[in-house]
């Protein structure tokens, strides 16, 4: 790969960064382009290492209005 072909954490097409422990989060993105897209979840510190967290990832086609 070339150094253009990576990206920083702070290169996000689409983003969901609530805050506290048992909140939700979520968000819709629809690709504008075919492609590869990928998705990454990380916790914010060494502080969030020992907590769980539980994740339902949906990928398909879009939703109509």
């Amino acid at each position: 790969m070339r150094p253009a072909d990576y990206f920083g954490k702070g290169d996000y097409i689409a983003s969901s960064q609530a805050v506290g422990g048992g909140t939700n989060e979520s968000f819709n993105y629809a690709p504008a382009a075919t492609g590869y897209y990928g998705l990454v979840v990380w916790k914010r510190d060494a502080n969030d290492l020992g907590l769980t967290n539980n994740f339902t990832i949906k990928v398909g086609p879009a939703l109509s209005t």
